[in-house]
């Protein structure tokens, strides 16, 4: 049986994904940075591996789990670092999302399903720039951003699953995510519906 790579995440707007690839892709023409551009705009909640015949029980557990949080703005304000290998955009509702994201600990644990390797769970919500930079090109890109102002902010009103393959014997993913669900808030939006969340003709 498969055991394929789940991420589940914060999905912004077009609009806002619109401007973050110009920051990406500064990284990418500018810094030559192999891990920006092709990264889609997002603030993951939660990575892991699981056997394929989970899928059912935990897409049940998540549509549960999300009627009971309520949809949140989220504010998008500067840029942050990662020691020297990761820049990120601030996202100022920490506890809001961190309050979210130890709710999905309590149900996506060791005890409920047969994980291989331990559940990420992001500990500081962000927005990825680029990662996996060498040195020279954090010192650069660091050196860039440390004095641009952004700020931006998109409603969440649901959270998105992709899945993709993974090589158990490796420990790395093959290909690109696909669109698994998406598992809706209490409060609906009060700006309208969004357009695409996700582009699965991009990689992640």
């Amino acid at each position: 049986m498969a055991s394929p790579e789940y991420l589940l995440m914060l999905s912004p707007e077009d609009r806002v994904k619109k401007k973050v690839f110009e920051f990406k892709k500064t990284c990418t023409v500018d810094y030559k940075c192999a891990f920006a551009f092709n990264l889609v705009p997002h603030v993951t909640l939660s990575q892991f591996v699981l056997r394929e015949d989970n899928e059912i029980s935990l897409r049940n557990a998540l549509r549960s789990y999300a009627n009971t949080i309520a949809a949140l703005n989220v504010d998008l304000k500067g840029f942050g670092r990662f020691s020297r290998h990761t820049i990120f955009t601030k996202v100022c509702q920490q506890q809001e999302i961190i309050k979210i994201i130890l709710g999905l600990k309590s149900f996506i644990n060791e005890d409920t399903y047969p994980f291989k390797f331990i559940p990420y769970f992001s500990s500081k919500p962000h927005l990825t720039i680029a990662k996996q930079m060498t040195e020279q090109q954090f010192e650069r890109g660091w050196e860039d951003f440390k004095r641009k102002s952004y700020s931006d902010s998109f409603y969440a009103k649901d959270m998105l699953l992709l899945k993709r393959d993974f090589d158990d014997e490796q420990v790395r993913h093959k290909g690109s995510y696909k669109h698994v669900e998406l598992f809706n808030f209490k409060i609906g939006s009060r700006y309208g519906r969004q357009t695409v969340l996700f582009d699965p003709s991009l990689p992640i």
